[in-house]
């Protein structure tokens, strides 16, 4: 009896650790999400502090990719 109730400690202990440790990895993700957003704003404000050509054709891509967005948005809410 008392080797059950060790084992159903453990059992509860090691239930706490990976419901702590999935919030962890949550936390992570959602850190990571926001990571790559300030990474592609912080792409998109250098391709427009850019001067040279490639960092204008740079700038140019993002733009229109933003501009497809948007239509692609509208297309779906006019849909509606």
């Amino acid at each position: 009896m008392a080797a059950y109730e060790s084992e159903k400690e453990e059992n509860r202990v090691l239930r706490e650790e990976l419901k702590a440790t999935g919030d962890k990895i949550t936390g992570y993700k959602k850190q990571i999400e926001e990571l790559e957003k300030k990474i592609d704003n912080l792409g998109l404000a250098g391709a427009f502090l850019g001067s040279d050509g490639e960092r204008n054709v740079e700038a140019r891509r993002k733009i229109d990719g933003i501009i497809r967005d948007i239509d692609r948005c509208i297309k779906l809410m006019e849909g509606q």
